[in-house]
């Protein structure tokens, strides 16, 4: 009896010890089955060899761990051997792992092949959470090589401080390092203490052991702040590390923050070990209150420390990606009396090697940096190229293309000044290197961005705002060369305004694009370009009597070729009362080179002045500081417009000399002007409006220009005099074939200078060829022997005038006719055919008659239902060529003609033969063996337009079994063919 009650003791102990176990363990060797209170003793039984194969653990309960979870790797000395293992919580139920170590809760020591799934789904979830705030706790640690792991759906909530660990925290290799790991799809949780969310330090001292082919996918990382801690980081590979892969993740803060320590807060930060270290970045969000970066996150400064952002910090160039990111929805606001960070959506790095690094379709959105009583300096995106040992030259390649920057504002305080960008581009050198070998080359290629809505309206005494701009920083005594190179095209820059007190001309106010080539030693072989970037709405917005400036395109010490930009719409606000305020469409104010070096101004279009009414003096083009070598403006459009209501500043659409018409600063660069159309149509004030102009005679080649002023008086200045055309052509022995007559723009409110109405064709406006300028502002072919001035080589410069050019359907056939005159040198015309005014295909060709009067025809046969339009393509025998105008039809049903096959077919016996006529004519239709034998005649008769049917008696024919043709004819009343088509019938016995 005493035996039977024991019995029954032992069996309730352990079933209420099994009852009370919040881990479930299986596996299909060894001890097949376990149930522990924590992981970490699960993983202990593990670790020994109790459980083995495949095994899996299910979480049915909270635990509370008081010791590391540690999980070493399958075959450790203690005799553990296992394929993988599952962790996931029971389904229903909401699971906690809790401890506060001062330490790892949970470490992958070496374990590869675990996969911890939270569900997060029909009531199923896992939290992990280490609770102990100190400088060495950690929730997720991988270390010894653990790799191949995957974590899912699962909240990991950390407190640590230390600023070299994270809530997860990946460490060394032994072999290969901890790779092939992935976090999808979970929530990484700083609470409000931690220093990083994710911080990754791998081995440094091999590549082949760094932690690599890591994957971090559609999670949210938050709340990674402390207000002891810096400069807090989302996630932070911060050495060791290469091949990540980070999609899809979102980093925030889920409430506003406001802190009195001086840091920088970032969101996703990447340092390389290694030249060749490579990730991928692609649509991550950085910012906001949420996930997607939703919602407006506010940082704020309580002392008077210095506090910055930035959202991704990226500085491993061994081919990086970084593509459709979003940086958004951030305000900074600090009280700083010195300095400020340099804050940037997105930071571009490359240091001391030729790396590459691409930043594709990003976007920086609502931010907002504000520090109310000293300086605010920053980005929007912001690229450095540096070269860090002696005797090196480095070329890093930043590819920037894509990228929208939208609604970011920099206001500074007290006695501080705003200086941002919003494409910043940096060549730079560490420490005090000094001579000529040292040197950072970087090329930047910024191609297809959009700038949009940049504004200061706090600048200081000496702010100001870049759309794209670059700059060179030598460390603290370094005079090494920073020589960047760029091609800047295809960019949208656009509402760019700066409050500013800066009053100096060689420092603009607000600039869409601004480059400045070269520092302490001349590029000699480099050329910039800047090129088909559109720039509008730039903005100095002080009221105040200032000498301030603005610029749309601005180039220094370099060798430049700007061409087909449009500039338009550039404002300053100053009265220029007792100042000379001014602005520039395209400013060079050095170009230097190797000997025999130009730079290059070709095709470009500048509108400025019009709704402009206060005392500003307007160039289109400016040279206002000696350079080294020539500049050359070839083929470009100016036009300067508007009414000063009052003042003596002048204007001028090219000017090369001080902007203040002066002799203060003798401009004595050396300028070659061809086949430019210069417009000034400017009035008001005393000033005198030119349209064209050098203070200085200099080296100064001018001709072939169309110069058109309102005062034909003060068509150019040269000298330090005003000439009228003729006087001008006689004092500088140049211009004899230069031409003042009136221009017809497009819109010169949009600088849409492109030639319209009677400048359409004016011979007035033909200039002369310029090698190696083949086509205009469009792309289209100029004129070999007879180019047009400006940009737009005008449709009509061929030697042939179209009189007339229409088109008629005929069926489903259109009819072009064309007439022209005096055709000269004139090789052929192609006839063009397009759906939808794009995408235009040869449909034809006819050669030129060569006579006085011409009448042309061409008939585009079989078409389908649907609208047409046509253009005539006049091709010269040069090879130049023009178009004319576009003509359109449209074939529908109504007016088609049509024979509809026999139904049915084959046939014995009747046969039902139905069509449709679409104008009044004579039809016949003709039966014919296929020998082509007629058979019979049908129809022969005048019918209406519409349809018709009739039925067809095989027998009434005598039709043998065969294949038999049936044939339909329209002509119209002059007996001119309207339609032919042929059927095919099959005749059964």
């Amino acid at each position: 009896m005493k035996l039977k009650l024991l019995y029954l003791f032992l069996f309730s102990l352990s079933t209420s010890l099994a009852l009370r176990a919040q881990v479930s363990l299986t596996a299909t060797s060894a001890t097949l089955v376990g149930s522990y209170t924590t992981l970490s003793s699960a993983f202990t039984a593990i670790n020994n060899g109790t459980h083995k194969g495949v095994i899996t653990i299910t979480l049915t309960g909270n635990t509370t761990e008081t010791a590391t979870a540690n999980l070493d790797s399958s075959g450790n000395p203690g005799g553990s051997s296992y394929s993988s293992i599952s962790i996931r919580p029971q389904a229903a139920t909401a699971v906690t792992i809790l401890g506060a170590l001062a330490g790892p809760l949970v470490t992958l020591n070496g374990a590869d092949g675990v996969v911890i799934n939270g569900l997060n789904t029909g009531g199923s979830s896992l939290i992990i959470s280490n609770t102990d705030a100190g400088t060495s706790s950690v929730t997720i640690r991988f270390i010894n090589d653990a790799s191949n792991n995957k974590i899912s759906n699962t909240s990991i909530r950390g407190a640590g401080t230390s600023g070299t660990l994270g809530v997860v925290h990946f460490s060394t290799g032994l072999l290969t390092g901890n790779d092939g790991n992935s976090f999808s799809t979970c929530n990484i949780d700083g609470t409000s203490s931690a220093a990083s969310c994710l911080f990754s330090l791998g081995t440094t001292t091999t590549p082949d052991l760094q932690n690599s082919n890591d994957t971090l996918l559609n999670c949210n990382f938050f709340d990674f702040f402390n207000t002891t801690i810096a400069s807090p980081v989302g996630v932070n590979l911060n050495g060791g590390n290469t091949n990540w892969h980070i999609s899809g993740n979102s980093f925030y803060q889920t409430t506003n923050r406001t802190t009195a320590v001086q840091g920088l807060p970032t969101s996703l930060q990447i340092f390389p070990s290694y030249t060749n270290d490579v990730h991928t970045v692609i649509g991550n969000f950085s910012g906001g209150t949420g996930p997607s970066a939703i919602g407006l996150l506010t940082y704020t400064g309580s002392g008077t420390n210095i506090l910055g952002y930035i959202g991704f910090s990226i500085q491993a160039g061994g081919g990086t990606i970084v593509q459709n990111n979003i940086c958004q929805n951030v305000t900074v606001n600090y009280a700083a009396s010195a300095g400020s960070f340099s804050n940037a959506g997105f930071f571009g790095f490359i240091g001391g090697y030729d790396g590459a690094l691409t930043f594709t379709s990003n976007s920086v959105k609502n931010f907002t940096i504000f520090n109310s009583s000293g300086s605010a300096l920053g980005s929007a995106m912001q690229f450095n190229g540096r070269v860090t040992t002696a005797a090196t030259t480095v070329k890093p390649v930043f590819t920037i293309t894509n990228n929208i920057i939208d609604n970011v504002i920099f206001n500074a305080g007290g006695t501080g000044s705003t200086q941002f960008y919003g494409l910043r581009l940096e060549a730079s050198s560490a420490g005090s290197f000094t001579g000529a070998t040292t040197i950072s080359n970087p090329n930047f290629i910024v191609s297809g961005n959009t700038i949009t809505n940049l504004s200061s309206t706090i600048g200081g005494a000496s702010g100001w705002i870049r759309g794209i701009g670059s700059v060179n920083s030598n460390g603290t005594g370094s005079t090494c060369p920073l020589w960047p190179k760029a091609t800047i095209q295809n960019n949208i820059i656009n509402a760019i305004s700066c409050f500013s007190s800066l009053a100096l001309a060689n420092v603009n106010t607000s600039v869409g694009i601004q480059f400045a080539g070269s520092s302490n030693a001349t590029n000699t072989t480099d050329t910039i370009f800047i090129r088909t970037n559109t720039i509008n709405n730039i903005n100095s917005t002080n009221t105040a009597d200032l000498s301030s400036s603005v610029a749309g395109i601005l180039g220094t010490n370099g060798i430049y070729l700007i061409s087909l930009n449009r500039i338009y719409g550039l404002n300053n606000s100053s009265p220029g009362t007792a100042t000379f305020p001014f602005v520039t469409g395209i400013n060079i104010r050095a170009s230097n080179g190797n000997t025999g070096a130009t730079s290059n101004i070709v095709n470009n279009f500048v509108s400025l002045g019009i709704g402009n009414t206060n005392n500003i003096s307007h160039f289109g083009i400016l040279n206002n500081f000696s350079a080294a070598n020539g500049i050359n403006a070839y083929y470009n459009s100016v036009f300067i417009g508007g009414t000063a209501t009052s003042g003596s500043n002048n204007s001028a659409a090219l000017y090369r000399g001080s902007e203040l018409f002066t002799g203060v600063s003798a401009i004595t660069t050396t300028m070659d002007l061809k086949n430019n159309i210069l417009v000034n149509q400017r009035t008001g004030g005393s000033g005198s409006n030119y349209a064209i102009a050098a203070y200085t005679v200099g080296t100064w080649t001018s001709n072939y220009n169309n110069l058109n002023v309102s005062n034909t008086a003060n068509t150019a200045y040269y000298g330090a005099t005003a000439y009228t055309l003729a006087g001008y052509q006689t004092a500088a022995s140049a211009e004899a074939n230069s031409k003042a007559v009136a221009v017809n723009f497009t819109n010169t409110s949009t600088a849409d200078l492109h030639l319209t109405g009677s400048s359409n064709g004016d011979v007035n406006l033909r200039g002369n060829p310029v090698v190696g300028i083949t086509v205009d502002y469009d792309g289209q072919t100029r004129s070999s022997t007879s180019p047009y001035m400006g940009a737009d080589e005008a449709p009509n410069f061929l030697p042939v005038q179209v009189i007339s050019f229409n088109a008629q359907l005929r069926g489903s056939s259109a009819i072009l006719n064309w007439n022209t005159t005096a055709e000269v040198n004139l090789s052929h015309y192609q006839i063009e055919r397009s759906t939808s005014n794009n995408n235009w295909a040869l449909v034809g060709s006819i050669f030129a008659k060569g006579a006085t009067n011409n009448n042309y025809q061409f008939t585009d046969a079989n078409l389908s239902t649907g609208k047409y339009l046509y253009r005539l393509k006049i091709i010269d025998k040069d090879g130049s060529f023009s178009y004319s105008n576009i003509i359109v039809l449209e074939v529908s049903s109504k007016n088609q003609f049509v024979l509809n096959q026999n139904y049915p077919n084959p046939v014995k016996g009747n046969t039902q033969l139905s069509y449709q006529i679409s104008t009044d004519g004579k039809v016949r239709i003709e039966l014919f063996t296929q020998d082509g034998r007629k058979v019979a005649i049908i129809v022969n008769q005048q019918q209406n337009s519409g349809s018709y049917s009739l039925s067809l008696d095989c027998k009434k024919y005598g039709l043998a079994a065969g294949n038999y043709n049936y044939r339909m004819v329209v002509v119209d009343k002059n007996n001119q063919e309207l339609f032919n088509a042929t059927r095919t019938m099959i005749v059964l016995q």
